[in-house]
């Protein structure tokens, strides 16, 4: 099977069917994101569900184990797609608790300081829809909908460490958290790492003498500031702006966003590399948003008042790891999340990422695999997940100056071919919607590689016509 049908499969906007009981108990080391959409897949195939996860969501604050909680979260269309897949009518019921249903055609985004992208028709399949809202809010209604589930619940504690027998997991040891009482050990039939990118599992693997797969690290060196606006006019701006590009005589590029979440409060992050690191001081990010970026967002940040500091974070690297190249890895344990794999967060793709390579879990179960041997099969169909997003950001990260040594030989045949695609998707209805299908994680990128789309591109991208035709070519 192609990685494009595999993608698809998993991609489904079926809802699920299959409920069968595989397991009697499954573990899920860590409560966020990743780890209640796993916990919702195993519902359908284990008698009981236990979540290890140390902290407390209260919908408000960012939990500690997520030092980013504070930052601006997107959740791409496909991810949306997700949860309404996995948590029937989610996005009617966030809708009700805040957050911003929006269609990403209707949004504004700008590239390499060009014009904002010209609008398109909203979709009548509904596929370019997003939920804007902060992550704390996020998380708290997903927690809220994965408790209500019977066979689930949570342990508040710190998993410290794994049990193998016969090359199988059958349990973990944990810390109660508030505890006195020491390490505990639950057995189980079934184990989750969604401990995200802080994961000890290959400390405990290595310990144990089991091989690990290879980090792969690209030293992004990304540095960025969120400022949160209680919006004076919260309809002055699209609910979604963004941009990506540098402007005349940058060292490095810059991204950015603004984006409208719950109860009319606005979040403006600014984001640079390398050594470009935006400061906390407003005077200064007002002055960096009105040199650097586009209009909306200097108003953005005049627009209301602030609420807190402006908070920022650094984030040195993307990362992955391929689980499937280890056959030695033990039976009836798998990764899923940043546990796996962590991007570049200024292009969003992290949450999306975790809910598909969720949906893996469940394809891999729902084909009654012989669980007492490693989940290859599952760990490749993640990786197909994972290159879906990495692949297209990688060549996109290259862009950035400290980066250039990582470049591959053929990497200005591929800058130019992007730009092209850029140029032709303001004059193609038919070249953004793929493109945008590919970003949104919607679709798997070697549609992008289609001679039908390329011609397409090369079509529109070359011809001397202004941005703004009206080609559907």
């Amino acid at each position: 099977m192609s990685k494009s049908s595999i993608f698809t499969r998993i991609a489904t906007t079926s809802p699920p069917q299959t409920r069968q009981r595989l397991m009697r108990r499954a573990l899920v080391l860590g409560g966020s994101i990743a780890g209640l959409f796993a916990a919702r897949v195993l519902s359908d195939y284990a008698d009981e569900v236990l979540i290890i996860e140390r902290d407390t969501a209260d919908g408000a604050n960012p939990r500690p184990g997520v030092p980013q909680g504070g930052q601006v979260h997107a959740l791409l269309p496909g991810g949306r797609i997700q949860l309404d897949r996995w948590f029937p009518d989610f996005s009617p019921e966030a809708v009700a608790a805040g957050a911003v249903e929006v269609s990403m055609n209707a949004t504004m985004r700008m590239y390499m300081g060009d014009r904002p992208r010209s609008a398109i028709p909203r979709r009548a399949d509904g596929q370019d829809v997003t939920l804007l809202m902060t992550r704390p809010r996020l998380e708290y209604l997903l927690r809220r909908r994965v408790e209500q589930l019977p066979n689930v619940s949570t342990i508040h504690g710190r998993a410290t460490g794994i049990h193998i027998e016969a090359g199988r997991v059958t349990g973990v040891t944990y810390e109660p958290a508030g505890a006195v009482v020491g390490e505990l050990r639950v057995g189980a039939d079934f184990v989750v790492d969604a401990m995200g990118r802080g994961s000890r599992l290959t400390e405990w693997l290595t310990a144990a003498g089991v091989p690990v797969p290879k980090l792969e690290r690209i030293p992004i060196k990304t540095n960025y500031v969120t400022t949160v606006i209680q919006a004076a006019n919260p309809d002055a701006l699209p609910p979604f702006v963004g941009f990506h590009g540098a402007p005349q005589g940058a060292a490095t590029g810059l991204d950015g966003a603004v984006i409208l979440t719950e109860n009319g409060k606005r979040m403006v992050v600014l984001a640079g590399y390398d050594t470009d690191r935006p400061t906390r001081d407003l005077a200064d990010l007002r002055d960096r948003a009105t040199r650097a970026y586009p209009p909306p967002f200097a108003e953005a940040l005049q627009d209301g008042s602030v609420i807190g500091e402006p908070v920022s974070y650094h984030l040195a690297d993307s990362r992955r790891r391929d689980f499937d190249t280890v056959a030695e890895h033990p039976a009836r344990l798998v990764s899923l999340g940043d546990a796996v794999s962590s991007f570049n967060p200024v292009y969003g793709q992290g949450m999306t990422s975790a809910a598909l390579q969720a949906s893996a879990l469940a394809a891999y179960l729902q084909a009654g695999p012989d669980l007492d041997r490693p989940a290859l099969e599952y760990f490749r169909s993640v990786r197909t997940v994972v290159d879906a997003a990495w692949q297209p950001l990688r060549i996109a990260d290259m862009a950035q100056p400290h980066l250039a040594h990582l470049r591959p030989r053929h990497y200005p045949m591929l800058a130019r071919f992007g730009n092209l695609m850029l140029t032709a998707s303001q004059r193609s209805v038919k070249v953004r919607q793929q493109l945008d299908e590919v970003s949104w994680l919607i679709a798997h990128p070697d549609q992008l590689s289609r001679p039908s789309f390329v011609l397409s591109v090369l079509t529109n991208g070359l011809r001397r016509e202004p941005a703004d035709s009206k080609s559907q070519n």
